[in-house]
């Protein structure tokens, strides 16, 4: 069971929600052929999972929406932002890109 968890983990920290989900199902259903309740760390994880996979989905913003242009300014800078650091990044100068 820890190799499972640890395994969905270490799937959830490197990007791969669709793994983890995949593993963690795993995990859940060997936890139940001895056990009768959830895991607390199976069903913590998983929610955590499907956070990350529902964000990873299906979000628009429709233009006329009334926070669409207070969001719409909030995405741009954000996507500024990364775009910085990226360019710092991969100009190996990792201190600034970590201070922006």
């Amino acid at each position: 069971m820890r190799e499972l968890k640890t395994k969905a983990k270490n799937a959830y920290y490197a990007g791969n929600f669709e793994n983890a989900e995949n593993i963690l199902n795993q995990a859940k259903i060997r936890w139940f052929t001895t056990n009768s309740e959830d895991d607390p760390e199976i069903e913590s994880l998983l929610s955590l999972v499907g956070n990350a996979l529902s964000m990873k989905t299906g979000r628009t913003i429709n233009p006329t929406a009334p926070l669409y242009p207070e969001m719409s300014q909030l995405l741009n800078i954000a996507n500024q932002y990364y775009n910085e650091g990226k360019a710092l990044m991969s100009k190996v100068k990792k201190a600034e890109a970590e201070h922006s």
